[in-house]
């Protein structure tokens, strides 16, 4: 809430900018990052600070008990650490007796709420006390922000204006200070050391000297802040800073954290985070306090705020929330992904996943059976393609996941195929006998052979016949498929897909396109069927296929528009090729050996057109019947 804002609500017209030149202390120095590194010069020294009431004497006003800290409001043109100056001055607020409310609570509160006091101008002060469960609030903005070199040191200039109010809305305290503070030399105190490691590994956000300069500021503020009698307690232990190593980051199982608590010396000091316990701490040099954490298997924590806590022999503590950051551990694999698809290429295997991942999923690992190698790819990607495999041959590959805190999923096994189709890898295989009707993609492998079609098959408008070479194919007299959809063969000259007749009787037909959906047929050895192709409709490719001893070999109708290329039709009882109505055949590359009365038959409107196949007895008259063109 800007202090125009709240002059406006209260009818007052005070607000006393603060301003703060510091960078904090350490035990043993202080520690300046600039843009050139760590800097060295004289010890900090810093000025003199007051602080203003309001005009109605605090001894007559009734001052709260437990306050929460608005987010503060930023005037400035730096995109500064806001919230890093807001923590560290809630520290040095709860020093006087007051129960100050963590600002991680006090966010997460208001954001249920749907509430920004930074931002919303018109605020129910009523409200915010009973959604914070408080008294007391502040609230104000950070005035002013700069950062300036001088020989050797550095200057971090800070304002802010700030307002603490009662349960009544009575101004309580307002704050005027001003503070100089000139920094040099590397710290080396315990807080120091995990300050300047965090900085040097890019985990703070903000420039370190304005968690120090921020910390004296806080600490001028305080000196002269009212406290409430009733609270107050003789001697509290006196705590200067709290820092840990695990800011910034998420930590998995076996990390090691690092903390160190800076305060009164001769106490009992620890670390307290919720979701983890208490951790003790040793002093290991006056008021410097120190300890270790391994990170434990079982734990998960989500941006928690790591606690100091220095205790006297009376039982006495103070607490003090490390404005470093807040601590997360993430021991949880992220889930599977969901909807994976694998897409068959020349080759190689193209992978895909739904955008619905984990939000913390940082890689996606994938690698091949009998491969060392893993190939990786970031789940934005939401692809990943392994090449360099052999075509139709079953691989297993394993899918690993990690997150952001390292934490790596047990290996999902799947089973994928390289082919020309892309459909091929995700096809559902034909493992006995053939179906009646084929829906969705299907899939002949050899594994699975050799397959015996008994009766009539189609291949339904939605369907797809997938078949990969060296399938066998055994043919009852009556069988035939009918392609209303597509089919895909995909047989070679080293591994041809074999079709014969069953049990020494010849298959009248076998595949009857009436599709205008693209099929090809390739690599095809095909025996003792009459008519093995009837093309009614559509532009289907046969190509590198040979057929012996059929009546016809293929017969053409309708307004088909095939592509016939590179095949072989021999020893054909009636003729090779037989063209009806409207065909118009393409001729490549074809060898027409001792077919018999004729190579060709052709009642087409269409001329067929012969140049570029070889005819044996040559191409004339007498071996193409009707219009040809050579």
């Amino acid at each position: 809430m800007t202090p125009e804002r709240l002059r406006v609500f209260l009818g007052r017209t005070s607000r006393l900018a603060l301003t703060a030149l510091a960078i904090g202390c350490f035990l043993s120095g202080c520690a300046v990052q600039t843009d050139e590194g760590i800097l060295a010069g004289p010890a900090l020294t810093l000025g003199t600070s007051n602080s203003t009431e309001s005009e109605v004497p605090v001894d007559e006003k009734i001052l709260p008990t437990t306050i929460a800290v608005l987010p503060l409001g930023n005037q400035t043109n730096s995109d500064l650490a806001i919230g890093a100056v807001r923590q560290t001055l809630s520290n040095h607020f709860s020093s006087r007796n007051y129960r100050v409310m963590h600002t991680v609570d006090v966010d997460r509160r208001l954001a249920l709420a749907g509430l920004d006091p930074a931002t919303d101008a018109d605020l129910d002060f009523s409200k915010l006390r009973t959604i914070l469960g408080v008294d007391g609030l502040i609230t104000g903005d950070v005035t002013h922000y700069e950062k300036t070199f001088a020989g050797v040191g550095a200057r971090i200039s800070v304002g802010v204006s700030l307002t603490l109010l009662n349960e009544k809305d009575e101004v309580v305290w307002e704050a005027s200070n001003v503070q100089r503070s000139y920094a040099g030399g590397v710290s080396v105190s315990p807080v120091g050391i995990i300050v300047n490691a965090l900085a040097a590994a890019k985990h703070l956000y903000g420039d370190i000297n304005l968690f120090r300069a921020a910390d004296d500021l806080g600490r001028a503020l305080a000196k002269d802040m009212p406290a409430p009698e009733r609270l107050a307690v003789k001697d509290r232990p006196v705590i200067q800073s709290v820092a840990h190593s695990g800011a910034g980051q998420k930590l998995n199982y076996g990390a090691t954290v690092n903390f160190a608590l800076e305060g009164d010396a001769g106490l009992k000091a620890s670390i307290a985070i919720q979701g983890v316990g208490l951790i003790d701490l040793q002093e290991v040099g006056p008021g410097a306090y120190s300890g270790q954490w391994v990170v434990d298997q079982s734990i998960n924590i989500a941006s928690e705020t790591v606690v100091g806590r220095l205790m006297n022999d009376a039982g006495e503590f103070s607490s003090w929330v490390s404005p470093y950051g807040l601590m997360t551990i993430d021991n949880t694999p992220p889930a599977a992904l969901t909807d994976i698809t694998t897409t068959s290429r020349p080759g190689a295997v193209q992978l895909s996943w739904s955008p619905d991942y984990d939000g913390d999923l940082q890689t996606v690992s994938v690698r091949v059976q009998g491969r060392d190698a893993w190939q990786s790819a970031a789940p934005i990607d939401q692809t990943l393609t392994l090449s360099e495999l052999p075509d139709f041959a079953p691989m297993q590959i394993q899918i690993m996941l990690e997150d952001d805190a390292g934490n790596q999923t047990a290996p999902q096994i799947m089973t994928v195929i390289a082919a020309p189709d892309p459909r091929f890898s995700q096809a559902e295989d034909i493992k006995s006998a053939l179906p009646s009707v084929v829906h969705g993609a299907m899939r002949l492998r050899k594994a699975f052979g050799p397959f015996t079609l008994s009766g009539p098959l189609r291949v339904a408008t939605d369907g797809v016949l997938l078949i990969e070479p060296g399938v066998q194919l055994e043919l009852a007299p009556n069988a035939r498929i009918d392609v209303l959809g597509e089919i895909q063969a995909m047989g070679t000259t080293n591994a041809p897909i074999t079709v014969t007749h069953q049990q020494g009787i010849s298959a009248q037909a076998f595949l009857i396109f009436k599709s205008m959906l693209p099929s090809r047929v390739a690599g095809m050895s095909i025996q003792h069927v009459n008519v093995p192709f009837q093309i009614l409709a559509g532009s289907p490719v046969i190509e590198d296929t040979v057929v012996d001893g059929a009546f016809n070999a293929i017969m053409m109708s309708g307004s088909s528009k095939p592509l016939i290329r590179n095949n072989q039709f021999t020893n054909a009882s009636a003729s090779a090729m037989v063209l009806s109505e409207q065909a118009q055949p393409r001729l490549q590359g074809n060898q027409f050996t001792e077919n018999q009365p004729f190579h060709i038959q052709n009642s087409s409107s269409y001329t067929v057109k012969v140049t570029g196949n070889t005819f044996d007895p040559p191409a004339s008259a007498m071996t193409i019947l009707g219009p040809m063109e050579d």
